[in-house]
Formats: structure tokens, C-alpha cells, sequence
């Protein structure tokens, strides 16, 4: 199974932000195999030349092509820790999504496909 991470930003607020908030995708491995759980990270930070308040982004969405379901997080100020882990196979969870400048924030996920595919995905903010 290939793994690929191909990144695209669609800002749901003000579009001033598209160039300040920078989303990284990674899976642990560019390799696996069905049945086996695949590890990944999404990582947010927000990037500004002037200082700014912190934003919190409402929810963001990981759309992949195969194999992974949609997963679909909402913000929740009760975790504010920098890495924020979720269970295996989550499609649905809550996160503190608030963004300050230059810290990051790290979203870690598991989940384990069942066929051979080549996966990539597509994160909406």
C-alpha cells in the first residue's frame, strides 16, 4: 500500500488567513499493508510577519481518497495540550483548534484499511 500526502488549504473564515495558517500532513511510513494500522499527523501553525490575537479555526475536515473515511474534527478548548492523540479508526472527534503564532498544534491519528490502495489525502480548514 502507497501512502502519499497531497495537502490542499480551504480556509472556511477570512481568507487573509490562507497564507498564515500552514497545514502539514505526514504519515509515519510511506508504506503499509492492508489490514495493518496506518499512523498520521496533521500539524497546524499559524504564521504571521505582525502580531496577532490567536484564531481558534471552528473544524476541519481530512478527506482521503481511498480505504480512510472522511474525518471530521470540531473544536474543543477542554484539550489544550500541543499533540492531541485520538483513538483508532476515529472519523469523528473534538480538539482544541485554537491557533497561536508560531506554536504549533498536532493532531495524531490511526486507522487500519482493509484493501490494497494508495491513499492521499486532502485537508479542509
Amino acid at each position: 500500500m502507497q501512502l502519499t500526502s497531497c495537502p490542499l488549504v480551504h480556509p472556511s473564515f477570512w481568507s487573509s488567513l490562507t497564507t498564515s495558517v500552514k497545514p502539514i500532513f505526514t504519515f509515519k511510513t510511506k508504506t503499509a499493508f492492508a489490514g495493518s494500522p496506518v499512523s498520521f499527523q496533521l500539524s497546524l501553525r499559524l504564521q504571521a510577519r505582525k502580531p496577532i490575537p490567536r484564531i481558534v479555526v471552528s473544524s476541519l475536515h481530512l478527506s482521503f481518497n481511498e480505504q480512510i473515511p472522511e474525518i471530521m474534527i470540531s473544536n474543543d478548548n477542554v484539550n489544550t495540550q500541543a499533540l492531541q492523540r485520538f483513538g483508532p479508526n476515529v472519523t469523528n472527534g473534538t480538539a482544541d483548534l485554537s491557533l497561536q503564532p508560531g506554536k504549533d498544534k498536532v493532531l495524531e491519528f490511526s486507522y487500519t484499511p482493509v484493501a490494497q490502495a494508495q491513499i492521499e489525502v486532502h485537508p479542509k480548514i
